[in-house]
């Protein structure tokens, strides 16, 4: 009897055991899953999307998941879209990263890294088959440059590139590009590690049509192991300076350029829920390429993409914030990667009509309702205050 009892007693105890590992597994799990939530930022859009971001971006990205993020419950879709950044940094990380890369590929059974053909991505792990061609395959891609430590110029040599920075400007200001690119120049003789200097070489040589010269120059400061330069890095995204070369498939890559078109479709109660989209995109360095109204009203919040910028749809998504946001690729000829658009039911009920309307009434005279709109905007508080003269319009919802 007693040798039942102590049986009993140790299975008993074996399994409040078992039961205590498992809600402690659980809770680290739960731990970090909230952990990586905090910590996250836009690595899931990065992540899904790495050719449309820096090889940096992608691997912090990649650090962060690694350190936080539970991968237990991921589907193998799921699993499918994030190897995706993880494969990016294999392909064209260095050292460290590449290593890092593999981990993480492996952590979620894609011992195999992903690779991109022609806007596609394919899966090795799954039989998909990775010959590659044409200019849209991963292998086209420019790998970065080597990182490198900046080294800390003389004080006095250090004085004389802020001179010289500051005359480039001067002159950048005035548009005399081709002499503010001589002073630059200069200043980085001075200081081969000078942040604005090589920046605004960037700019400027984008501004007189030399692409592969502004390139260039982006690509040395990507490499350079600093938080300024990184920070000056991921504002050529949306600093205009850069439009003569927006149409460069070099650029485009190497800064992940998302051209944003955003639009109000819902009069002026529209005009906040448009305001904050647009602080929320360009506080991540997207370019709006133009912002205005609609022409029609619109019932709910549209998206539209093109194919390829998936990743980017679902976080315009999450910006809109709207339960009711439809997203939908791009099937016509538009210069837009994503064309965001605000609706409203309510607004579309008290107008009574299905044609175009500017602030709840019909629209008579279309380029005086983009003056009125423009007008109106203006006057709307905690909005964005570059709001272009257009009148533009997305195509209805199928």
């Amino acid at each position: 009897m007693s040798g039942r009892l102590n049986t009993t007693l140790r299975t008993l105890l074996m399994a409040a055991l078992a039961a205590a590992t498992l809600v402690s597994l659980g809770s680290t799990a739960a731990a970090d899953e909230v952990q990586w939530n905090r910590n996250k930022g836009d690595c899931e859009f990065v992540l899904k999307a790495p050719d449309r971001y820096p090889i940096d971006s992608i691997n912090e990205c990649t650090i962060l998941w690694e350190q936080y993020k539970d991968v237990k419950g991921l589907s193998p879709d799921e699993r499918s879209l994030f190897a995706r950044g993880f494969s990016w940094l294999f392909v064209y990380g260095k050292g460290e990263q590449k290593s890092i890369a593999k981990g993480a590929l492996g952590r979620i059974g894609k011992p195999r890294p992903l690779c991109l053909v022609e806007n596609t991505w394919r899966d090795p792990n799954i039989g998909q088959s990775c010959t590659t061609g044409g200019a849209d395959s991963a292998e086209a891609i420019e790998r970065p440059l080597p990182p490198v430590t900046p080294k800390r110029p003389s004080r006095g040599a250090l004085a004389k590139a802020k001179r010289l920075t500051k005359q480039g400007l001067g002159l950048h200001k005035r548009k005399r590009y081709a002499a503010a690119v001589d002073k630059y120049e200069q200043a980085l003789s001075s200081d081969p590690f000078h942040v604005k200097a090589k920046y605004n070489l960037a700019c400027a040589l984008a501004l007189l049509g030399d692409a592969n010269g502004s390139i260039q120059a982006l690509r040395e400061l990507q490499s350079w192991d600093s938080g300024e330069a990184r920070g000056k890095f991921s504002k050529a995204r949306s600093d205009k300076d850069f439009e003569p070369i927006h149409s460069n498939a070099r650029f485009r890559r190497l800064v992940g350029l998302v051209r944003i078109q955003l639009l109000n479709g819902a009069g002026e109660p529209g005009l906040f829920h448009v305001g904050r989209i647009h602080k929320s995109l360009t506080s991540r360095n997207f370019y709006i390429a133009q912002y205005g109204f609609d022409r029609h009203t619109r019932t709910r919040p549209l998206i539209y993409y093109r194919k390829g910028y998936e990743a980017q749809a679902q976080m315009a998504k999450e910006i809109v914030a709207n339960i009711r946001t439809a997203t939908l690729e791009i099937q016509w000829d538009s210069p837009f990667d994503l064309i965001i658009v605000w609706g409203d039911p309510d607004v579309a009920a008290r107008a009574g009509v299905s044609g175009p309307i500017v602030q709840g009434e019909e629209v008579k005279n279309k380029g005086n309702a983009a003056k009125d709109f423009v007008d109106k905007f203006n006057d709307a508080k905690d909005t964005a205050t570059d709001l272009k003269d257009t009148a533009t319009e997305a195509p209805p919802l199928p």
